[in-house]
This record gives C-alpha cells, sequence and structure tokens, in this order.
C-alpha cells in the first residue's frame, strides 16, 4: 500500500476514533506531491509532543496511524523514526 493510500487510511480512522478536527489537522498530507515531502511531514508528526496520545489511541483499537506506518514502511524512514514510531505505541 502506498504512503499516499496509508495516509488516506489513516485519516479516515482518526476521523473515526479521534474527531473531525484531528482528522482535519491530518489531511494537510494532500498538499504533498511526493514520497520524500509525504515523509517529511510525517516525521514532523511523530515528532510532535501533542499527536502521541493520538497514535496510541488508535493502534489500541486496530485502526492506522502515523506511527504504524512508519513501522510498516522501513524504506522510507530511518531507524530513529522507527524507535519513535514503537515508544510511542508502546512497543519498544
Amino acid at each position: 500500500m502506498s504512503l499516499r493510500d496509508q495516509l488516506a487510511q489513516c485519516e479516515e480512522h482518526t476521523r473515526q476514533q479521534i474527531g473531525q478536527a484531528a482528522a482535519n489537522r491530518l489531511g494537510n498530507w494532500r498538499q504533498y506531491q511526493t514520497n520524500d515531502e509525504l515523509v517529511m511531514f510525517i516525521q514532523r508528526l511523530i515528532r510532535n509532543q501533542n499527536n502521541l496520545a493520538n497514535g496510541w489511541e488508535l493502534d489500541r483499537h486496530g485502526y492506522v496511524s502515523i506511527e504504524s506506518i512508519v513501522l510498516a514502511s522501513p524504506d522510507f524512514f530511518t531507524e530513529q523514526d522507527a524507535q519513535i514510531a514503537r515508544q510511542t505505541l508502546g512497543r519498544s
């Protein structure tokens, strides 16, 4: 599944589980065209302390989170990105 497809699914799951406002903020991913731009967007999000609870909450219910995208797409992300994602999801 492409990064764009995963982000679209994450946005929908965020809308369902967290709420419309959080999904709208996440929807900013659409302004980026390349995988490199999407990766930088995701890297900023996983480092944002205000978003940590959302990723954990989504993952806890089996939904796609930004952090689960990082872990499912190791070719795009650094080991540090994966470590941050695992810590947020309580998998470290």
